[in-house]
């Protein structure tokens, strides 16, 4: 007898104790039979349905209204975490559905459940966990939309920046040819109608001079409508492509600064490139030579260009000083900024990085793809 009374208090205390945890629990929580009948709960299950579940048990569960966040698909009666365990033994953990409690207000729950299984391996009940996390969805929905709109402003300022580079280059070449066109041709015209004049033999020394003096500045006028419109828009790389754009640039380069180069470029055009991306990449290594040039206090540069396994590389090594991360990731860095974009929208990748020689190191890769039709990407990276 005193065994028994024992037992009996070891199960009323056992008892009394998980009812104490269920009840301090956050979460609802529901010890359901194998018929789905509630065995015990906590109060936590009343605040998310707004009343007890139904006596019914799994005959009842059509009663409660759920969908699936991602469909808009209502719950069939087989789909609830509880039938699931208890039916099919399955366990659910973390499960996400949007409800309607019995007083009417919409939620969005996480729902689990773990079937119980007696010592012969019947399944007898199941435990049911549910939380409330119709703020936490609240605040993901609107991140994701949030998010959503952010990125589509991304992609119409890509697609935006890409016209209007199109625009500039466009302006470049025309205000370019015009130059060449017309005032170059209008100072050889002025140059050649004073020299004609300077062989007349003028009759004062002093106009004669002025003559020669005029020419001197007609000469130097033209050598500076040579170089500012090769400065916007390259005609090397118009007529003659990449490869030749890049030699002429680094010829003009080594005389500017002294700094010697060393080039591993294909002899002839081996890839066609549409004129966009040919432009793009002249530009990026533009800005890798001005960086050289303004930062890098480098003595010599190596460049290179080749193709293989379906991408277009692009090189531009120093042996100066080199980079540090923080310069390379500034939002200031605009020229850095420039070329990833440039890099970005034809779909490719931008390293810049210090070299085992100390300097810096700007590769370039491109989709060969990409590169010969001249297509541009709108997302990245």
């Amino acid at each position: 007898v005193t065994d028994s009374r024992r037992a009996e208090e070891a199960v009323r205390t056992s008892e009394e104790l998980l009812r104490t945890v269920l009840h301090a629990l956050p979460v609802a929580v529901w010890i359901l039979d194998e018929e789905g009948q509630v065995l015990s709960r906590n109060p936590a299950g009343s605040k998310i349905w707004g009343e007890d579940p139904a006596p019914g048990g799994l005959k009842e569960i059509a009663r409660y209204k759920g969908w699936w966040p991602d469909t808009g698909k209502r719950l069939k009666s087989r789909e609830w975490s509880a039938f699931r365990a208890i039916r099919k033994g399955a366990t659910v953990l973390g499960e996400v559905v949007d409800i309607e409690s019995l007083d009417g207000r919409r939620k969005t729950i996480s729902n689990s459940a773990v079937p119980l299984h007696s010592a012969n391996g019947e399944i007898r009940g199941a435990i049911i966990l549910a939380e409330d996390i119709t703020e936490r969805a609240s605040v993901q929905k609107a991140l994701r939309y949030s998010n959503t709109l952010l990125e589509s402003s991304r992609k119409e300022l890509r697609t935006l920046t890409a016209h209007l580079d199109l625009e500039v280059e466009e302006e470049r070449r025309q205000i370019a040819q015009e130059l060449h066109d017309q005032l170059g041709q209008s100072l050889i015209a002025s140059k050649i109608a004073l020299n004609m004049l300077g062989m007349g033999k003028p009759e004062h020394d002093r106009l004669r001079d002025q003559i020669g003096e005029i020419i001197n500045l007609i000469d130097q006028t033209i050598q500076s409508v040579k170089r500012i419109a090769l400065g916007l828009r390259p005609f090397v790389l118009d007529h003659l492509g990449l490869v030749a754009a890049i030699e002429s640039e680094m010829h003009k380069f080594e005389e500017r600064t002294g700094i010697s180069w060393v080039s591993y470029l294909p002899q002839t055009e081996s890839v066609q490139l549409a004129p966009v991306t040919s432009m793009s990449l002249f530009r990026i290594f533009e800005e890798a030579l001005s960086n050289i040039q303004k930062h890098a206090r480098a003595t010599q540069v190596i460049v290179r260009l080749e193709s293989g396994a379906g991408r277009l590389l692009l090189e531009v090594h120093d042996n100066g000083k080199g980079i540090d991360d923080a310069r390379i990731l500034a939002p200031d860095s605009l020229g850095i900024s420039g070329m990833r974009e440039r890099v970005g929208r034809l779909g490719g990748d931008l390293c810049i990085e210090t070299n085992d020689c100390g300097g810096t190191s700007v590769i370039v890769s491109l989709p060969l793809e990409a590169g010969r039709h001249g297509q541009t990407q709108t997302n990245t990276d």
